[in-house]
């Protein structure tokens, strides 16, 4: 089941066919399409992101043949290899995928199995002996795998890998575990998965892992063994989860996770790491039983470096800052209610309550919005530089004025002698300062500038208030 058979052609036919151009010798039949850590003598793997690259090395060693995105060229590791080098490779996948000659395999199922009622076992799924799987769990449904190709379109890319459950594994009650795209998402042996628990495609699940109810993993994430990861759990895509690592229940974990390490919160980081940041006396304050809003509102503060006077719980009270005004963007996230990839603030360099703010943005050739705008040519939309100013003043009005994020949210009204300059492109770091022009109860008038190495990129007022998430 490893890896989707192609018909059996010369590489130098597919990149004709295909596009693209062969770089440093590279040469051979190609027979099947294979997931870079397993290709070998025959196979054709994708090299997506820089992070593989030493995957690729090794499958090279294997006798692989590499279809390689352009955009990758420029790093001297990878111009180096010898590959089918093509400027759309995930693009150039998906046909791949949607000629190959994987048969549409029928469901295998071990002996001493129990299948609940409304289960469904969908092509190219494989489960091992004495697997439990509770009803209603969907096992080997396609991958939410979508490429944006040349000419702007979207396409949706063949999952084609299917499923391997091995032995002793249960699967609870509407659970969902997505196919593989060209190798099989992988559940290991012993791995128990409670309720409603979410596996995207590509996925590797480790032995004897235990994961709580509505537990969301993003594609291809790696877990390892022993690993305990608790209820409402989100962890983003192309992860790895080491060996005995613990995560606590409600985390968003964005980055790898060391073996045997505990982490928590969103981010997802160490006991170690949250006390140095300034959040143990959240944490702290939740063990001893202390009220949640207080508990809240000492996070609130600490997110910003401002002190709390003695005895102050009020969200709402008029802080001063400390010494230490730079946020990053673990605190950013504290505090702004975007996700990616829609958070346009990766740091806060300075703040002055009721005065002005100072941070900036690296826009790098991964930002999604590059896709249509535009290929061949990528600009930073306007609207999203002032985006990114609204989001800085916002930062800036809550660390003025700290109010309850659960109840409030500061909305953008307006903007005022917005004019643009200069565009902005891969590479640049966007440097964003927001200073008050007025502020009366809950509405904020600010001004901003973008700008890049020292020249102006963009400026405007802004218009705010904060207002009741209720309405």
């Amino acid at each position: 089941m490893i890896g989707v058979p192609l018909a059996p052609r010369a590489i130098g036919d597919f990149a004709a066919r295909h596009g693209g151009t062969l770089r440093n010798g590279v040469k051979g039949t190609v027979r099947r399409l294979v997931p870079i850590r397993r290709a070998g003598a025959g196979d054709l793997t994708v090299l997506l992101a820089a992070r593989y690259v030493e995957d690729a090395v090794v499958a090279l060693g294997r006798g692989a043949m590499l279809l390689v995105d352009e955009a990758l060229a420029g790093r001297a590791d990878v111009a180096a290899l010898p590959g089918w080098f093509h400027p759309h490779a995930a693009w150039a996948m998906a046909e791949l995928l949607e000629s190959g000659d994987a048969p549409p395999d029928e469901p295998v199922i071990g002996s001493d199995c129990r299948i609940g009622p409304g289960v469904h076992l969908l092509p190219r799924v494989q489960i091992g002996a004495r697997v439990t799987i509770a009803p209603g769990a969907v096992i080997g449904a396609a991958g939410f795998g979508f490429v944006t190709g040349p000419d702007g379109k979207t396409r949706e890319i063949p999952q084609l890998g299917g499923v391997v459950i091995e032995d002793d594994v249960h699967i609870g009650a509407l659970c969902t575990i997505a196919a593989g795209t060209i190798g099989p998402t992988i559940i290991r042996r012993g791995a128990k998965l409670d309720a409603q628990v979410h596996v995207g495609h590509n996925c590797e699940i480790g032995e004897g892992t235990i994961i709580a109810a509505q537990t969301g993993l993003a594609g291809s994430v790696m877990i390892g063994k022993g690993v305990l990861i608790g209820g409402q759990v989100g962890i983003a895509d192309h992860l790895s989860i080491g060996d005995g690592a613990r995560i606590a229940a409600k985390s968003g974990v964005i980055g790898d996770v060391a073996a045997g390490s505990t982490v928590g919160g969103y981010p997802a980081v160490t006991a170690a790491r949250r006390q140095e940041r300034g959040h143990e006396p959240t944490l702290r304050a939740h063990a001893n039983g202390d009220d949640h809003s207080a508990a809240r509102s000492r996070l609130r503060f600490d997110a910003f470096a401002v002190e709390r006077p003695e005895g102050a719980a009020d969200p709402a009270h008029r802080g001063r800052m400390s010494k230490r005004t730079e946020l990053d963007i673990e605190r950013i996230l504290q505090i702004l209610p975007h996700r990616w990839p829609f958070v346009m603030v990766d740091r806060v360099i300075d703040i002055v309550p009721h005065e002005r703010i100072r941070g900036h943005k690296c826009v790098t050739l991964n930002e999604p919005w590059f896709q249509g705008h535009f290929p061949k040519n990528p600009i930073m939309p306007g609207v999203l530089v002032i985006e990114a100013l609204a989001q800085i003043g916002g930062i800036l009005a809550y660390a003025s004025e700290p109010f309850d994020e659960t109840r409030s949210l500061l909305y953008f009204l307006g903007i005022d002698k917005a004019k643009f300059r200069r565009p902005v492109v891969p590479g640049d770091r966007l440097d964003l300062e927001v200073s008050v022009l007025h502020h009366r109860t809950n509405v904020w008038k600010l001004k901003g500038e973008a700008s890049v190495d020292g020249t102006l990129c963009a400026q405007g007022e802004l218009l705010a208030s904060v207002v009741d998430r209720n309405g």
